[in-house]
């Protein structure tokens, strides 16, 4: 099976108007496409990490609380 690496990110919770960590990791690409709109999403670069594809949805991100 194929490898990626998936990062955790902060993202912007709009309730607590703050920055928080995900609760999904995700691959890079996933991260810079969530920047592009209003989540102004943060990659934590020291959480990298290499995972299987079946890890992965097609967006390429983790289900909630998945923990490598």
């Amino acid at each position: 099976m194929p490898k990626f690496e998936v990062y955790q990110y902060t993202t912007r919770d709009p309730k607590a108007r703050s920055m928080r960590i995900a609760p999904r990791w995700a691959t890079r690409s996933a991260i810079e496409k969530l920047s592009e709109g209003w989540r102004a999403s943060v990659i934590l670069n020291d959480t990298e990490t290499e995972i299987d594809d079946s890890h992965l949805d097609h967006n390429g991100m983790t289900e909630v609380g998945f923990e490598p």
